[in-house]
């Protein structure tokens, strides 16, 4: 089990950021110090503002400027990747910096930025086709459509997440944790055991494990005065055996990723973390269930290669899980 994302939230402003980021990283180092003995092993280490669009006097023009600056100060102080989400759109003041998203991906490597199109029950349909139309046009950047890996469109996404590009900053300066569990989950389902003991082996030991995580996360809000926002318990994969979503649902029981079952063993496991969410004494955040980025997984890949999966398929899936959609190529003009 590692930490993958340590994501210090700070507000920015329009220039003159590089205190700002350094602050984040001496905030960052001090949560990888806290966690050296127990989870030494961090995959990423993150920085993310607030909505573009409550940046003090910001214009839509200013856009690559800004992110150039913060993509300097990240790379010099040692942090991996940064997020500048562009607003809310809770009014049309957000639509000039949604058509800025090109210029976020073109002026960095280590970029992310994302929009929340709904709130509740309203829908921004004039947003969602403006982000539609970045999507393509970021698709066609020098890295063939790669760029896009960095851009997503969510909806009622809270704030303070760990996870990009969903991730974006609200209230003070503070930090949240994202976790990798797969490993866990892979070792506990090798072993005969039927779904019921499963799940309540499975939940015993995430619930050491997300404890002992939070009570250590507290700890360093109380020693550097920062706050704590949380933990997203989701069922992240990386492209390692080790950590493939595809291969756990496929070890508790179907065939293939894909295959008859596979809803009901995503609703399975989203439910085990929701409990743990509702009954744990820890603060979380983010999503809380089963992540399936398409291309980041070798067992979904596969699986899309053998033809089990489709559009409808991962939509259906994305009702149970933790997020919709994710990492899935779609070919041509759509």
């Amino acid at each position: 089990m590692n930490i993958r994302s340590i994501n210090a939230g700070f507000n920015i402003q329009r220039d003159g950021n590089e205190e700002n980021v350094q602050r984040a990283s001496r905030l960052i180092s001090e949560v990888k110090k806290a966690f050296k003995a127990s989870y030494p092993k961090v995959r990423t280490t993150r920085f993310c503002s607030q909505p573009l669009v409550e940046v003090g006097g910001l214009q839509p023009g200013e856009v690559g400027r800004l992110v150039r600056e913060i993509d300097g100060a990240c790379r010099a102080s040692g942090i991996d990747w940064f997020c500048t989400p562009v607003g809310m759109c809770e009014g049309g003041q957000d639509y000039p910096f949604i058509d800025s998203l090109p210029e976020i991906m073109r002026n960095s490597k280590i970029s992310f930025s994302n929009v929340v199109v709904t709130h509740g029950r309203r829908i921004d349909f004039e947003a969602i086709n403006r982000c539609a139309r970045q999507v393509k046009r970021i698709s066609r950047t020098e890295r063939h459509g790669f760029d896009n890996f960095r851009f997503c469109t969510s909806a009622n996404v809270k704030p303070n997440g760990a996870f990009f590009p969903y991730s974006w900053h609200q209230g003070e300066d503070g930090f949240s944790l994202g976790l990798e569990t797969i490993d866990l989950i892979l070792k506990i389902s090798s072993k005969s055991r039927g779904l019921a003991e499963t799940r309540r082996v499975i939940m015993s030991e995430l619930s050491k494990e997300f404890e002992s995580i939070d009570e250590t996360a507290r700890g360093v809000e109380d020693r550097t005065g920062m706050k704590y926002y949380g933990l997203d318990l989701s069922l992240a994969p990386y492209p390692t055996e080790d950590q493939s979503i595809g291969k756990a649902i496929e070890r508790l029981g179907v065939e293939r990723f894909g295959a008859n079952g596979t809803l009901f063993l995503t609703a399975y496991l989203t439910d085990m973390l929701k409990e743990l969410e509702r009954t744990l004494p820890i603060r979380t955040v983010g999503f809380t269930g089963a992540m399936f980025p398409l291309l980041e997984d070798r067992y979904l890949t596969e699986s899309n290669d053998r033809g089990l999966l489709s559009m409808e398929s991962m939509l259906l899936y994305s009702t149970v899980c933790g997020c919709g959609p994710d990492m899935i190529p779609l070919p041509g003009n759509v």
